[in-house]
């Protein structure tokens, strides 16, 4: 789930974070949201290379001789350099500006932070298109390439000093995060992932697109559209969040956003089946294979309350998966 980090940053950052506090970076938390949710970027990324860019400063300018880079995530608007990308097209797209906007008035709009975060975004979705993950993207966004290899020609920051400068402000950003879900979800008891996408006990459960795990949008129905969580036959099963019960078990309800209660029955005790949970923050939880459930269709539920216990299908396991209505082929 989404940090919220606050207080002094203490991650070591190329140049020193002194004693920038994350509330300088946060502050911007909505525009960061209105340009990395739709595709699916993590706000600790972003916030990451604000931290380090500009420690939040969206004044900030960086002289260079292959292209001068401006405000909260430098952007490049125009390069001297055929290995430099200028990304003033982008900036005219996302500040509204007519074609024929000068050079100073492209300048200026990056100073404004919500359009510079717009930009910055559509550029590391420009380089995760061209080499398919976040990682090489955001390399490509400081260096041009996706190996974290060169250095920036201006402070002398390599692409290795970055990469762990990065990694590191991510890390710590997710220490402020509330407890994985999932561990909401069974109680804290230890739980085995087995998915269509791998095997992993870390996967991450409001990332989508971005890595494998429960990303219903992605599947169409044609795929194992969420993880599968081991525990035991009868076992207590808890809301993650506050929220609204639309199934309470298979057939039993609406459904989130009137969709329908189907699918996900019980094959042991040929109990409840599905049980579902409209979160206040607009996602979606199926628990799946439920062999009780312990709520009703409309009742109101607050997150570690006890919803359901567990069942299974062809072993003893819930079905877990999280889903976003779309509109027009996008999150809402």
């Amino acid at each position: 789930m989404t940090s919220n980090p606050t207080g002094p940053i203490t991650s070591n950052i190329p140049g020193g974070a002194s004693s920038l506090q994350w509330e300088a970076i946060t502050r911007y938390d909505a525009f960061i949201r209105a340009a990395a949710d739709p595709l699916g970027w993590a706000i600790e990324r972003v916030r990451g290379h604000i931290v380090i860019e500009s420690r939040g400063d969206p004044r900030a300018v960086q002289r260079n001789s292959q292209g001068n880079s401006y405000g909260l995530m430098q952007v490049v608007p125009y390069a001297n350099s055929r290995d430099w990308g200028g990304w003033y097209p982008v900036v005219i797209e996302q500040a509204k500006l007519p074609r024929t906007a000068t050079q100073q008035q492209v300048i200026n709009a990056l100073y404004d932070p919500k359009t510079n975060i717009a930009v910055g975004v559509q550029v590391l979705e420009a380089f995760w298109k061209e080499y398919g993950t976040a990682d090489a993207a955001s390399s490509a966004f400081f260096t041009g390439r996706p190996d974290w290899g060169g250095a920036d020609t201006v402070n002398g920051t390599t692409g290795a000093l970055y990469r762990n400068a990065l990694n590191a402000l991510i890390a710590e950003q997710k220490a402020f995060a509330p407890p994985d879900p999932i561990s909401i979800i069974v109680g804290g008891a230890p739980y085995e992932i087995i998915s269509a996408y791998g095997d992993s006990s870390s996967l991450p459960y409001y990332d989508y697109g971005r890595t494998h795990g429960a990303i219903f949008d992605r599947c169409g129905g044609r795929c194992h559209t969420g993880i599968d969580v081991s525990g035991t036959l009868g076992q207590t099963l808890y809301s993650p969040g506050p929220g609204v019960v639309t199934c309470a078990g298979t057939g039993n309800g609406p459904g989130s956003w009137q969709t329908g209660c189907a699918a996900f029955p019980d094959y042991f005790g040929k109990g409840a089946g599905r049980v579902e949970v409209l979160l206040d923050s607009g996602e979606s939880v199926i628990l799946g294979h439920c062999s009780t459930a312990l709520v009703r269709p409309g009742q109101r539920v607050v997150a570690g309350q006890a919803i359901a216990t567990m069942g299974g299908m062809n072993s003893i396991h819930i079905h877990l998966e999280v889903r976003v209505w779309k509109e027009n082929g996008r999150c809402s």
